[in-house]
C-alpha cells in the first residue's frame, strides 16, 4: 500500500527544478510516514487490534478444555494465515499459556512448519502421484522455496499458494496443522520454548512424537493438494473437450 502511495505521489508531485530534491528526501518519505500513522491509528489498530483481542479471547475461554480441542483451536489459527494477524494472536496466546506452564506450545510450533513444508513436498511429488504436475512453472518454483523455508520456521513461503487458490490451499493447511498436531500431541510430544522447526527440535520432549505429528500433516496437506487440483484441471480438460 506504501509502494502504491509513493509511486503514485512520484508521478504525480511535480516542484520546481530548485525544489526537485526535496521531492525524494523530504517530501515523498514524510507524506507516506504520516499516512501510515494515521492509517494505523484509525483504521488498522481498531478493527485488527479487535480481531485480536477476539481471536485472544476465544483461545483462552477453551484453556480449560481438552489438549485435543485446544490444539485443534491454536493449530487452525496458526495456519490459517502463515504468519498473518490471525497467526500472531494465536502465538500471542499460545506464548502466555506455555510461560504460565498451563499448555505447551507443541500445536504451534508444530503448525507453523507443517504447511509450507507439506505445500512444498507437494510441488515435489505430483508428477510421481497422479502422473502429471498439477503445479504451474512459477508455483513449482515456489515450492522449493517454501519447503526450505518450512524447515527454519518461516511460513510465508506458502503464501504465493494460498494466494493462487485460497479455497483450497487455506482450508487444507488448517486441516493438515490441526491432524499434525494433535497427532503429536497425542503421542506424548511436548515443547514448551517457542523455537519451531529445526530450531527447537533439540528441545522437544519425545521427539519421535513430534516427528510423527509433522509426517502425518505434511503428508495430509502434500496429498490432498494433489488430488484436489488434479480433479480440478482434469474436469476443466473434459469441459473444454466437451465445447470443442
Amino acid at each position: 500500500l506504501v509502494g502504491f502511495l509513493v509511486k503514485y505521489m512520484n508521478e504525480h508531485i511535480h516542484l520546481n527544478k530548485n525544489f526537485s530534491a526535496m521531492k525524494p528526501m523530504l517530501i515523498l518519505p514524510g507524506v507516506s510516514i504520516l499516512v501510515v500513522f494515521l492509517a494505523n491509528f484509525f483504521i488498522v489498530d481498531p478493527v485488527f487490534g479487535g480481531l485480536n483481542a477476539w481471536l485472544q479471547q476465544m483461545v483462552l475461554t477453551y484453556k480449560d478444555s481438552s489438549e485435543v480441542l485446544l490444539s485443534s483451536i491454536i493449530a487452525c489459527l496458526t495456519a490459517f494465515d502463515l504468519g498473518g494477524p490471525v497467526n500472531k494472536a494465536a502465538g500471542a496466546v499460545a506464548i502466555g499459556m506455555a510461560a504460565d506452564k498451563v499448555f505447551p506450545l507443541t500445536p504451534r510450533v508444530l503448525s507453523i512448519v507443517i504447511p509450507p513444508i507439506g505445500i512444498g513436498l507437494a510441488t515435489l511429488i505430483d508428477k510421481y502421484v497422479v502422473g502429471r504436475h498439477v503445479f504451474d512453472e512459477d508455483l513449482r518454483v515456489s515450492g522449493k522455496t517454501s519447503l526450505l523455508l518450512g524447515f527454519l520456521a518461516i511460513g510465508e513461503g506458502a503464501i504465493p499458494f494460498a494466494l493462487a487458490n485460497p479455497l483450497i490451499t487455506i482450508p487444507i493447511n488448517m486441516l493438515g496443522a490441526t491432524l499434525g498436531s494433535v497427532t503429536a500431541v497425542l503421542l506424548g510430544a511436548v515443547q514448551w520454548y517457542p523455537l519451531p522447526a529445526v530450531w527447537g527440535w533439540p528441545l522437544v520432549q519425545n521427539f519421535p512424537a513430534y516427528a510423527v505429528g509433522i509426517l502425518v500433516g505434511v503428508l495430509f496437506i502434500a496429498l490432498t493438494n494433489i488430488f484436489i487440483r488434479f480433479h480440478i484441471i482434469r474436469k476443466k480438460e473434459k469441459t473444454t473437450t466437451a465445447v470443442k
